[in-house]
């Protein structure tokens, strides 16, 4: 069993989201429905949609963007990162119910998109013969959202993803979540969430990974979890929970490759069951009043398959992914830096390295090396477009100011990671102290190598 890292001293940083993939891979047919074609332009005026997104005068199971259909319905609506109008961006508003004309939607993602309000309880409302009953997922992550999680939400019985994180939900978690036997993403992160872990959640017996970090959750770390045996990432970070980590929780964790249980205060030792588990790949348990000696395989098992290692402690770039994420950043799987001889931030491998050095680096059969193609080209501008138009549109915008073919990172199929995050800045002159303390401009000699 090999462990990328043991953290043992916290710097508020956030665990990468690892969500469930469910691509609408379907075809576009027409539009058979009047009602459903009446209930998108009631959507595309309630909510601010623009015209570029959603031109009134074409098809939109063709046309539309993020419209998906089969069968001449509407099953998936996918409005993330859209911007309002100017004139409906004045005053935003959850304005949804044209939704409940939509019988046969499987999925809603309005992730990024400012709702400004309350999760309409007529979602899961079986009373309501309108109600959302064939929805499988449903992405509301930073939306502006207040109040609760509705009950309701249990009569969503075919639901497979849950991502309502970075909103402002306040309350218990309700009980009717456990009633959701088919989910396998709950993230529920960076909200106001209180009270204990519900008990409810335990009988979630496909459940895959669990976000519940960032809240105000209190009492002790269930033993109960323990139950969800095909769990694979477990986030309890930045909470409120006390008492000691049960020796029973990881009986029946066997699949489990992802542990945050930082900034919390727990206390007593760690179970050994913890390091025997086969999958397990990264453990936080930083911030808290643990005690007792660490596993003797800390610090001398580390893979070089799975990781790259910076040797330079740039608390900016923990600060700047702790805050921002998208899938064009390269990923920081975690840090060690106790030691003060040996420093380091642990990366995702990045398998083709840079793209300097991967423009020349294909080989033919008789030893020469030729540039990559031009689909490949333009597959990796795009996506430095796409990370630095994110870093652009972020509340602060941010400025990378280190663009080069080095700091151009590709993985294994050619997607480009941004790197060299460490010399980003704000564009703006919001709260000019904290950002001179987070941002500042590290030596070019340090840069680590990616490739290697």
């Amino acid at each position: 069993m090999t462990v990328t890292c043991l953290f043992i001293k916290y710097y508020h940083t956030s665990l990468p989201s690892f969500p469930v993939s469910l691509i609408l891979a379907l075809p576009n047919p027409l539009l058979s429905s009047r009602t459903e074609w009446f209930s998108l332009l009631q959507l595309r005026s309630s909510l601010g949609i623009r015209a570029k997104n959603w031109p009134r005068k074409t098809k939109p199971c063709r046309n539309w963007t993020g419209i998906h259909c089969q069968k001449g319905s509407v099953i998936g609506i996918n409005i993330s990162d859209f911007r309002r109008t100017h004139k409906a961006s004045l005053h935003p508003s959850f304005s949804v119910d044209a939704l409940a004309n939509f019988t046969r939607l499987a999925s809603f993602n309005a992730s990024g998109f400012v709702l400004n309000g309350s999760i309409p309880e007529w979602f899961g409302d079986k009373s309501n013969n309108n109600y959302l009953g064939a929805l499988q997922v449903l992405d509301l992550s930073s939306c502006s959202i207040t109040g609760s999680i509705p009950e309701s939400i249990g009569g969503l019985i075919l639901l497979k993803s849950v991502l309502l994180s970075g909103n402002s939900l306040t309350g218990r978690m309700p009980s009717g979540l456990g009633i959701l036997s088919n989910l396998i993403v709950l993230d529920l992160s960076e909200n106001e969430l209180s009270g204990s872990i519900i008990d409810s959640l335990f009988s979630l017996g496909n459940l895959t990974s669990l976000n519940l970090s960032s809240n105000y959750l209190s009492g002790n770390v269930p033993n109960q979890l323990s139950n969800l045996s095909g769990l694979e990432t477990l986030d309890l970070s930045n909470n409120a929970l006390t008492g000691n980590v049960p020796s029973v929780l990881f009986s029946r964790l066997s699949k489990l490759r992802v542990l945050n249980l930082s900034g919390n205060f727990i206390d007593g030792d760690l179970p050994d069951t913890l390091w025997s588990l086969p999958s397990l790949r990264f453990v936080d348990v930083s911030n808290n009043n643990l005690t007792g000696p660490l596993p003797k395989f800390f610090g001398s098992n580390t893979s070089s398959t799975d990781a790259t290692f910076k040797r330079e402690s740039y608390v900016v770039e923990l600060e700047l992914l702790s805050k921002v994420s998208h899938a064009r950043l390269i990923p920081i799987l975690g840090h060690c830096l106790e030691n003060d001889n040996e420093k380091c931030i642990v990366y995702k491998y990045m398998p083709n390295g840079d793209l300097a050095s991967s423009l020349q680096r294909v080989t033919d059969a008789d030893g020469k090396s030729k540039s990559l193609d031009w689909i490949t080209r333009l597959k990796i501008a795009t996506g430095a477009a796409k990370g630095l138009a994110y870093l652009h549109d972020c509340s602060h915008p941010l400025a990378h100011r280190d663009v080069q073919a080095s700091s151009i990172l590709l993985d294994d199929k050619f997607e480009v990671r941004l790197g060299s995050l460490s010399e980003v800045t704000t564009q703006g002159d919001v709260h000019p102290g904290v950002m001179n303390r987070l941002f500042i401009k590290p030596s070019s000699s340090n840069q680590p190598n990616f490739g290697k």
